[in-house]
């Protein structure tokens, strides 16, 4: 996808390899970004879910378990939803403009979400705060789900190093939010709510470095080129399977004539003279 390179008479030596650490770069750099992707749409859950010490102090030991289940048990709906329907819309506005759609939402949302949290506390009453959490981590859940399907569906198109680069954005949250736990004292149940609030915040900033990360990753000529020739795969992908069945038909039918109609005859003379014996 891009970087198989056909050398003809006039290039010279230097200049394939001065061509190869050109695409070597540019791999390299497309791969930082895949590092950056990741850790975008991964940083929310990991972020939030550092705060255990504080959440217990706040609204119990049971909420961790609830903010838990509310990341993760949108994951196989969401993915089962993606492998119905991400090639129909795939199919019908361009596989450029649907991955883009799906990891720009999933973005966005996930942004909103993070810049919206800290007014939680504000905008609603005490009593609802709790649950309120509990459904800005399902929407959270469902987004980065969103991300993480689309996204790997693209990094599996990429060279195999790539997916080595994606591994290992979906780490880098963890050193995030270890570094900002420690900055930030937030591994204490005394731990300040203006604390809290400016881990949402740099969170947030992660989250839109990801999302411009995203949009020059699916923009580059190599994921263009992977677009292309998924899209033609697809079109494809029908006349193949009709082209298939009416061979299998003709195949059918060169077979039927000669074989059974054979049969049909040998027991059409069997009735014939059963026929006869019956009237004899």
């Amino acid at each position: 996808v891009g970087y198989l390179y056909i050398p003809t008479p006039e290039c010279s030596v230097d200049t394939l390899v001065e061509d190869q650490e050109h695409k070597e770069m540019g791999l390299f750099f497309l791969n930082i970004l895949w590092v950056v992707v990741a850790c975008g749409y991964m940083v929310a859950w990991t972020s939030i879910g550092s705060l255990i010490v504080y959440f217990k102090a706040q609204y119990g030991a049971f909420f961790y378990v609830r903010l838990y289940c509310a990341f993760y048990l949108p994951g196989w709906p969401v993915s089962a939803l993606q492998r119905k329907y991400d090639a129909s819309f795939d199919l019908k506005f361009g596989s450029s403009t649907a991955f883009m759609i799906r990891v720009l939402l999933g973005m966005v949302v996930q942004f909103a979400v993070l810049v919206l949290m800290p007014y939680l506390p504000k905008l609603l009453p005490e009593d609802a705060v709790e649950n309120a959490m509990i459904v800005s981590m399902g929407i959270i859940g469902v987004a980065s789900w969103v991300c993480h399907g689309t996204a790997c569906q693209l990094c599996g198109m990429f060279p195999p190093s790539s997916v080595s680069f994606l591994q290992t954005g979906f780490c880098a949250p963890q050193v995030f939010t270890i570094i900002m736990v420690f900055v930030l004292d937030l591994d204490d149940e005394n731990a300040k709510t203006r604390d809290v609030n400016e881990l949402y915040q740099s969170t947030a900033i992660v989250v839109l470095c990801g999302t411009v990360c995203w949009v020059a990753l699916a923009r580059s000529s190599v994921a263009l080129k992977c677009f292309t020739m998924k899209d033609l795969d697809s079109q494809q992908l029908p006349n193949r399977s009709s082209t298939k069945q009416s061979k299998q038909t003709s195949s059918k039918k060169y077979l039927k004539t000669p074989l059974l109609n054979n049969i049909e005859e040998s027991k059409q003379e069997e009735e014939d003279d059963d026929g006869d014996t019956d009237d004899d």
